[in-house]
């Protein structure tokens, strides 16, 4: 199967500019997307990443994916991700959204972890990837959720709660 095409070149400097274009996802809860997950499985998933580096991950991960890891540290902080990786089972059953999840649950799970980020800060050290900083954290949560986010197609200019069904935005009667 191809691997999905980026609706949206994003660029997260910080964990406010992830949260702040996860909030614009939630306003457009029924945005196509080119991946395999509603917009709100989409940010539930990044959410546990998030979870994960703060309060500890439920899965290891095999001294083979620790040297792979190691190796692609700099990249996966730095570079954007591409789609389409293949997760291990037990990786997949913390990670894959359930299909109803719903999008209030997972923004209020993306502003809970980011805020626990914020106070409680990160782990020391990634399971795959090795001793991190909190920019190397930072980075990897960044270019996770731009992969994902990236794969969502939002409309530039939504219409507002009071503009009427059908109506142009912008035009005049």
């Amino acid at each position: 199967m191809p691997k999905p095409e980026f609706a949206r070149d994003l660029h997260f400097p910080d964990l406010d500019a992830l949260l702040d274009d996860a909030r614009e996802i939630a306003r457009q809860p029924d945005a196509p997307t080119r991946g395999n997950w509603t917009p709100a499985q989409t940010i539930w998933h990044v959410a546990r990443f998030v979870q994960f580096s703060v309060e500890g991950y439920p899965f290891s991960v095999s001294p083979l994916f620790k040297i792979l890891g190691r190796l692609m540290k700099k990249s996966m902080t730095t570079k954007r991700m591409k789609p389409g990786v293949n997760l291990p089972t037990k990786v997949a059953a913390a990670v894959v959204p359930d299909p109803e999840t719903s999008m209030g649950d997972a923004i209020d799970l993306m502003e809970h972890w980011i805020g626990e980020a914020r106070s409680r800060g990160f782990l020391p050290t990634n399971p795959m990837l090795g001793p991190m900083t909190r920019g190397q954290w930072v980075g990897l949560h960044c270019r996770h959720a731009e992969m994902h986010f990236g794969l969502i197609e939002l409309d530039p200019a939504p219409a507002s709660k009071d503009q009427a069904v059908g109506e142009t935005p912008g035009a005049t009667g």
